[in-house]
């Protein structure tokens, strides 16, 4: 019986199932994201998730991009970056099977005779492998920046990887901008030392690495040390080491390079895929590799931190902040933003209003020697006197005090009081005593005066002969008190407040900050609630992406599907295709016994079972592990055929169903030495009547066998899983399906067949 496969967590879209690994990131989940199946989720540690320059370096969408649009065979490819509530996923496309470069050191220390080193050849193809996959991400202006044997991947089919390029330039990033160092646990010695002391990554850092990486394969220790190899080889680790970035290699390019010339000048061999495979133990069947490497990473996580004395301390960092923060006290980029804004020197002064307290018109004003209260205004004045400069009159200051009474005083020139010429002249000279209308500076107010006060003399003499002239056959009217009690009188120029000259200025100039600092704190304001709205309304957008992705994949999660299968003859045994060794298979039920058969030419064919002792785990995280070496066939020495048994059409033991069997589901890992064997799953008989539960939209492989017939094989296609009528360019996995498919096979005659019950039938296949 086959169970769908649940899913254990969904973010963003993202499905989760099973969890493969444990690495210093996070936890590493199979995962199906966006229609794509067979894909790896590491879902990041939520303690590292909460440093804030590490989530936002971590989600930063320009680098994303970046990585997402690198492809190399060297490079593990990134399918995105999902971020559900608090949580963030990198969504990787698997690589199946896989041992980490840490794990081949590891397996190096243990064995006395290798003392940590890699073999040259193996150690060299797997350097080049790492610096192609960093020379085409420079290319690409991307740095990785976290470059670690842990991060080297290296496959069944003896490729080498290098992954986390996401994660690991957000986490040097982060640790650079001042977040807690103890995120780099388990990178030391593989830490360029400007990343130390606060600087971002650069490819030089990753150049770093690199060579870092290669003293460790070569020589079994972390750098610092002595490296005792080839001249060529030993020079270009030495200088990709170099505490100096000016001389260490610019980029991977420059590396790459310079490590082709070296490995053929000390004319070093590269190990070829298979060499790689056996160094990593990837041919020999491995009960519990992923265990193996959880138990493995999370050791070195705890004794890999210790940094030698002789490099820089990552305190070094902190100290060199401290004197950063010492030598700046603009509190940072805000803090000297507002310091410019308040600089003084970029504003218009204004002169302090204590300088207007006395100016010098009023003081010429004090000194007149005139006696205010017989200066009089005649009521219309004479045109002849107008000022052609009348609307630029400024304030006439008086004649410097001579000692004696003025000629102008009305008592000092009593035959004259009460004459007309007398009363224009007066007449002309108060109108040169008219209020302020415009002002300069006070030399020229001074000088100005000055002039116009002689023209003014000059014209009231004129003025009073002209009058004495008409008006000589007329009498004078006598003085009177009381004509003189009904003449205005001057004001008191000491009684008057002082002329605050800038006052007008000042106050518009006050208007203008107030009215501009208004402008200004709206418009701030507008454009911080548009922000805001804008905001809000991305995250609303992002919301609902991500409410859609997580429904829509939901909606994909597989559906439930039966296959039945009839056959001619009906005793024949049908089975089902699983793949190629090693093989993850569906969730199977762990509650009964599975049937396989192993074929793989050259080889004797086996039948093996699936028994309680073969599972481990709980409900519906189970998991079986099957690891079978198949036998060699000896070939016939007159046809040059393999020869061996011919297994029967049902496999034996079929009475024999243990009883100790544990409810609950999950895959059944299945390897075979040498790998590559076929996997067929028996699910029944015809005459009793083969009903398969599986998962619907997946494409199968059926088979049909009866003694003495020739194989009869069907297929089912992920299409005929297809509901009649439904959108056909809609994806399978959010298609609805049909819930169950029948097939028929028959069978013919075998005219080879020969009876393994007869005792002259020959061995052969």
């Amino acid at each position: 019986m086959v169970a769908s496969q649940a899913a254990e967590q969904i973010i963003a879209g993202v499905v989760l199932s099973e969890r493969l690994a444990v690495t210093m990131y996070g936890a590493i989940h199979r995962a199906s994201f966006g229609g794509q199946r067979n894909l790896r989720g590491l879902v990041i540690d939520p303690r590292m998730l909460e440093e804030s320059s590490f989530r936002i370096a971590l989600t930063d969408s320009g680098i994303i991009e970046k990585v997402i649009a690198v492809e190399h065979p060297a490079i593990v490819p990134t399918v995105g970056v999902e971020e559900g509530g608090p949580d963030v996923v990198v969504v990787t496309r698997g690589v199946g099977r896989y041992v980490t470069v840490q794990d081949l050191i590891s397996a190096a220390k243990a064995n006395r005779g290798q003392g940590g080193k890699l073999s040259l050849p193996v150690a060299a193809a797997i350097g080049k492998s790492v610096v192609e996959a960093l020379a085409a991400a420079h290319k690409a202006k991307i740095v990785h920046g976290a470059v670690h044997p842990r991060s080297v991947l290296i496959d069944d089919d003896g490729a080498v990887r290098l992954s986390d390029f996401i994660v690991g330039r957000a986490l040097t990033t982060a640790v650079a901008q001042g977040a807690d160092s103890s995120l780099w646990r388990g990178l030391a010695g593989y830490l360029a030392p400007e990343l130390v002391v606060g600087e971002d990554p650069t490819p030089a850092a990753d150049v770093f690495a690199c060579g870092a990486l290669l003293f460790t394969m070569l020589s079994g220790e972390v750098p610092p040390g002595t490296l005792h190899v080839t001249p060529a080889v030993e020079r270009l680790v030495q200088r990709a080491l170099d505490t100096d970035v000016s001389r260490r290699y610019k980029n991977a390019s420059d590396l790459l390079e310079n490590l082709m010339e070296a490995l053929e000048d000390d004319q070093w061999d590269l190990a070829d895929r298979g060499e790689i495979v056996r160094a990593a133990g990837l041919s020999r069947a491995d009960t519990n590799i992923d265990e193996a490497t959880e138990d493995l990473l999370a050791s070195l996580g705890n004794s890999a931190v210790n940094v030698t004395p002789t490099r820089a301390s990552v305190d070094l960092r902190a100290e060199v902040a401290a004197m950063r923060g010492r030598g700046n006290t603009t509190g940072g980029k805000l803090d000297a933003l507002l310091a410019d804004l308040d600089d003084s020197r970029e504003l218009t002064t204004v002169d302090d209003d204590r300088a207007f307290r006395r100016d010098p018109i009023s003081e010429l004003i004090q000194v007149d020697p005139r006696r205010r209260e017989a200066i009089v205004q005649i009521k219309p004045r004479v045109p002849s006197l107008d000022d052609p400069d009348e609307q630029d009159t400024t304030p006439l200051p008086p004649p410097a005090p001579t000692g004696r009474e003025s000629d102008y005083d009305l008592k000092a020139i009593p035959s004259r009081a009460g004459s007309k010429d007398e009363a224009a002249a007066m007449d002309a000279l108060a109108g040169l005593d008219e209020p302020v209308r415009r002002v300069s500076t006070a030399a020229e107010q001074a000088s100005a005066a000055a002039d116009k006060l002689e023209k003014a003399a000059a014209r009231a003499e004129q003025a009073a002969k002209q009058v004495t002239g008409s008006q000589a056959v007329q009498k004078p009217p006598p003085a009177s008190p009381v004509a003189r009690t009904n003449l205005p009188e001057m004001p008191d120029f000491a009684e008057q407040p002082t002329p605050r000259l800038r006052s007008r200025a000042l106050g518009i100039i006050a208007l203008l900050v107030v009215v501009g600092g208004g402008v200004a704190f709206y418009m701030i304001y507008k454009d911080q609630q548009e922000k805001n709205a804008a905001a809000k309304e991305e995250r609303d957008r992002l919301q609902r992406e991500a409410d859609e992705q997580t429904r829509l994949a939901t909606k994909a999660q597989a559906d439930s599907g039966v296959i039945t299968v009839s056959a001619e003859p009906a005793d024949a045994s049908v089975w089902l295709k699983l793949g190629r060794t090693p093989v993850d298979t569906m969730p199977l039920t762990s509650s009964q016994m599975h049937r396989v058969r192993l074929e793989l030419p050259g080889y004797q064919a086996v039948d093996t079972e699936v028994l309680p002792a073969n599972w481990a785990g709980k409900g519906t995280a189970r998991k079986a592990t099957v690891n079978v070496t198949l036998k060699a066939l000896a070939k016939d020495p007159k046809s040059g055929k393999p020869m061996g048994e011919v297994l029967p059409a049902r496999p034996p033991n079929l009475a024999v169903e243990p009883k100790d069997f544990e409810a609950g589901e999950g895959p059944i890992r299945i390897e075979t030495n040498p790998p590559g064997a076929e996997v067929w799953l028996l699910i029944g008989y015809p005459n009793t009547g083969v009903r398969f539960p599986t998962v619907a939209g997946r494409a199968y492989e059926l088979r049909a066998l009866s003694d003495g017939k020739l194989p009869g094989f069907a297929s089912i296609t992920a299409d005929e899983w297809r509901e009649p009528g439904g959108n056909p360019n809609e994806p399978i996995d959010l298609a609805k399906k049909r819930s169950t498919i029948e097939k028929r096979i028959e069978l013919v005659p075998d005219p080879d067949w020969k009876d393994p019950k007869d005792p002259k039938q020959k061995k052969g296949k």
